[in-house]
């Protein structure tokens, strides 16, 4: 947080995602995400409390605490996909609308640019524009 920017930390942990909100001054929501539910919520938070949402930043990860042979365990491999798939799309599917309804706010000044006049190669080589109606 700083600079004017509002943020929201969702985590499982209560008492450490509290102890990060409150080190850089942002508001803590519990949110396990592997649930959709708890996603929703957290994006309904950051709403209530700052009335938009401009980005979302989905870093939630553990370790499966297993290996892929004889130790493998399905309970904890599911636990590990819930967090680390499931989390992102379920953050993903919560966080669309309010960014697409705040995308929205620039779409005609940007649809305005004629991005044709420069296109670009890979790796930003320069290529030659397309020809134009007019030309």
């Amino acid at each position: 947080a700083g600079h004017g920017v509002q943020v929201v930390v969702a985590d499982i942990a209560d008492d450490a995602g509290r102890q990060v909100a409150q080190s850089i001054g942002g508001h803590f929501v519990h949110c396990d995400v592997s649930r959709l539910e708890d996603n929703e919520a957290a994006v309904a938070e950051a709403l209530a409390r700052f009335g938009a949402l401009h980005i979302c930043f989905f870093n939630a990860g553990i370790s499966t605490g297993c290996g892929i042979g004889e130790d493998f365990d399905l309970t904890r491999y599911r636990r590990a996909m819930g967090i680390h798939l499931d989390g992102v799309g379920f953050g993903v599917h919560a966080a669309l609308p309010p960014l697409v309804a705040d995308l929205r706010l620039v779409a005609a000044p940007v649809g305005l640019v004629d991005h044709r006049a420069r296109p670009r190669r890979p790796h930003g080589a320069k290529t030659q524009p397309p020809p134009r109606a007019s030309d």
